[in-house]
């Protein structure tokens, strides 16, 4: 049987008594207070001078041209899918077949493009080094 009067430290409803003393309190850590230079995000080309960096264009223009030609892909796809009979060969077969080639070729060779021919500044000072 269960002895009246007696309250568990933890329970959450035990009305009529004060509970909250015997009850883990949450412990609170010490923050610091923040200084200017923590709460503000600087740009990497502003913290070195303030020198903008000039703008480069990460594709170049074979990348463009892959892309946009693998646009032009995929809109004679959906083209082909609209046109002739809905149960038609081309609406079923051809065209599905022009969309995957258009998204999962030409477009993703587009943007892969030269992918490995581009080097980064430390590769390039290596081979200098070397040479």
């Amino acid at each position: 049987m269960e002895e009246r009067g007696t309250t568990l430290p933890y329970a959450p409803f035990n009305f009529g008594t004060n509970t909250t003393t015997y009850m883990a309190q949450p412990t609170r850590q010490a923050t610091r207070p923040r200084t200017a230079q923590s709460s503000t995000r600087t740009r990497s080309s502003q913290s070195s001078g303030g020198a903008a960096r000039p703008f480069s264009m990460p594709l170049e223009r074979q990348n463009i041209i892959y892309i946009l030609a693998g646009v032009a892909i995929v809109t004679l796809g959906y083209i082909l899918m609209g046109s002739g009979d809905a149960l038609g060969f081309v609406p079923l077969n051809v065209s599905p077949f022009v969309l995957v080639l258009g998204y999962l070729v030409v477009i993703p060779m587009g943007i892969m493009y030269g992918a490995r021919r581009k080097k980064s500044p430390a590769t390039m000072a290596e081979q200098q080094h070397s040479a």
